[in-house]
C-alpha cells in the first residue's frame, strides 16, 4: 500500500489548524455564555425588584387617591431586558405573550391613562387593585425560585433556563384565571357620550375632507381607552382619471388633546411614471388642498408644502399648516394633509376646536434668549401654543455647523426639549 505523504501532511496541517481554532474559540464562547447567564441573573433580580417598587407607587395610588403621574410606573428598561431574555432562551415563549406585552409596553401607558383626568374610577380602581395583587403572587413566585434552586449568581447560571420557563409559565397561567383575566382585557372606561360626539365630528370634519358617509366605531382597534377609531369604505376620489377603487379609512379621535386623525389604511394608487404633465397634476393637487383647507379657516398658513419622491417618481405631496394669533402659532388651529399623486386624501390631521382662550407667555423673548450662551448664534424665536394648551418659545440656533431647537416653558423658562427635530413655523409662510 502506497501512502500519499504529500496528502497525509496537507491532513495533517488542517488537523492541527482546527485544533488551535478549538483551543481559542471554546473558552471564549464557555466565556461568552458565562457573561450571557450573568446578564440573566442580573436581569431576574432587577425584574422582582422593579414588581416591588410598581407595587409601592400603585398601593400610593390606591391609598392616598394620588392622581400624580409619575415618569414611569415600572422600568421599562429593566422590563424589556427581562422579557427579551426570555424571548431568546425559551422554547415556549410564545405562550407567554399575555404576560410580555402587559409588562413590556401596556403597564404604564393603562396607568397613565387612568390617572390623566384626575380622578380614579370603580372600574380603574379595580385594575389596580388586581395588579397589585397579580404583582404579589409573581413577587412570591420569583423568590421562591430563587430560594428553590439556591441561585447565588454561580447556581442561577446553571439553571437559568429553568428557572426562566417555571416563572413566566406561572405568571401566564396566574394571567389567564377569572380572576386576573380582566388585567389583560382591560382598556379603561367608555363613556357613551363621549364616543357619540367624537363620532359627530369625526363625521363632519371626514364629509368635509373625503366625502359625507357614517362611520362605524371599532373597539377592537384600539387598545388606549381615549382613542376612539372609526371605520369606513368609499370610492375612490382622484384629480387624474375616475374608476371604480374603493378606499378604507380609519378615523382616529384622541379624548386627550382632541387630535383626530383620518388615515387611508387600505387603497391604490396612479404611479407618477403614467403621467404626462406632472408639473400640471401637482398644480391641481396643491388647488385639491387649498379647497380642503380652506372650508376650515381663511387664515392658514401654509408654513411647508414637501413633495415626497419613490426614487425618480413623485409619490405625494404632504402640505403643513397652522394659524398664528397674537403672534403666537398656535397648534391647536393646524392642519397636516397629504395627497397622494393621483389626487388621493391619504392622511389627514386636525384639533378639535376647544375655543380655550389664547394667553401670552409671562416671559418675553429676550428673557428666554438671556439663557442661552453667547457661543451659539440665534437664528429665531417664536412663541407657541401646543396641542396641551401649553405655552412655550421654541429658539433655533446654529453652533458651528449645526441647527437645533430649543423649547422653553413660556412661562416658567424651564428647558423642555433640545434636539434637531424643528419645527419651521416661521419660514416660507404663504
Amino acid at each position: 500500500m502506497k501512502f500519499n505523504m504529500k496528502y497525509l501532511t496537507k491532513k495533517r496541517i488542517i488537523n492541527i489548524l482546527i485544533t488551535i481554532i478549538l483551543c481559542i474559540a471554546i473558552p471564549r464562547i464557555e466565556n461568552y455564555t458565562y457573561e450571557f447567564k450573568d446578564i440573566m441573573y442580573r436581569d431576574f433580580r432587577n425584574f422582582g425588584t422593579e414588581l416591588e417598587n410598581l407595587n409601592e407607587k400603585i398601593l400610593k395610588k390606591l391609598v392616598f387617591k394620588d392622581t400624580t403621574m409619575e415618569e414611569e410606573f415600572i422600568n421599562s428598561k429593566i422590563a424589556h431586558s427581562f422579557i427579551n431574555n426570555n424571548s431568546i432562551i425559551s422554547r415556549h415563549s410564545s405562550d407567554y405573550d399575555g404576560f410580555e406585552e402587559m409588562y413590556d409596553y401596556k403597564i404604564n401607558g393603562t396607568i397613565e391613562n387612568i390617572l390623566y383626568d384626575g380622578k380614579i374610577t370603580d372600574s380603574e380602581e379595580k385594575y389596580l387593585s388586581l395588579l397589585y395583587s397579580y404583582n404579589n403572587e409573581l413577587i412570591k413566585e420569583h423568590n421562591n425560585l430563587l430560594d428553590k434552586y439556591n441561585a447565588s449568581n454561580t447556581m442561577f447560571n446553571k439553571r437559568s433556563l429553568k428557572i426562566y420557563e417555571e416563572f413566566s409559565s406561572k405568571a401566564e397561567s396566574l394571567l389567564n384565571t377569572s380572576k386576573y383575566r380582566f388585567l389583560q382585557d382591560y382598556v379603561g372606561e367608555y363613556k357613551k357620550e363621549d364616543i357619540e360626539e367624537a363620532k359627530r365630528y369625526c363625521e363632519e370634519i371626514f364629509a368635509k375632507v373625503v366625502k359625507n358617509k357614517d362611520l362605524k366605531y371599532s373597539k377592537d382597534l384600539s387598545a388606549d381607552p381615549y382613542m376612539y377609531i372609526y371605520e369606513t369604505k368609499v370610492q375612490v376620489d382622484r384629480v387624474i382619471e375616475d374608476n371604480e377603487d374603493y378606499v378604507e379609512y380609519n378615523v382616529e379621535f384622541y379624548n386627550r388633546t382632541g387630535s383626530m386623525n383620518i388615515e387611508a389604511v387600505a387603497y391604490s394608487v396612479l404611479e407618477s411614471t403614467n403621467l404626462i404633465d406632472k408639473e400640471k397634476v401637482i398644480k391641481k393637487l396643491d388647488n385639491k388642498a387649498k379647497k380642503i383647507v380652506s372650508k376650515f379657516s381663511n387664515d392658514l398658513i401654509n408654513y411647508e408644502r414637501k413633495v415626497i419622491y419613490d426614487g425618480k417618481n413623485i409619490e405625494c405631496i404632504k402640505y403643513s399648516y397652522i394659524e398664528e394669533d397674537k403672534g403666537i402659532y398656535d397648534e391647536m388651529k393646524g392642519i397636516e394633509l397629504v395627497l397622494e399623486i393621483d389626487g388621493l386624501v391619504s392622511s389627514f390631521s386636525i384639533v378639535y376646536p376647544n375655543n380655550k382662550e389664547l394667553v401670552t407667555p409671562k416671559l418675553s423673548k429676550d428673557d428666554i434668549l438671556e439663557k442661552i450662551d453667547e457661543k451659539a448664534e440665534i437664528k429665531d424665536i417664536f412663541p407657541i401654543r401646543n396641542v396641551e394648551n401649553e405655552i412655550e418659545y421654541e429658539v433655533h440656533l446654529k453652533y458651528k455647523d449645526d441647527m437645533y431647537a430649543a423649547v422653553f416653558d413660556g412661562n416658567e423658562g424651564n428647558l423642555k426639549y433640545y434636539g434637531k427635530e424643528i419645527r419651521n413655523y416661521n419660514q416660507n409662510k404663504e
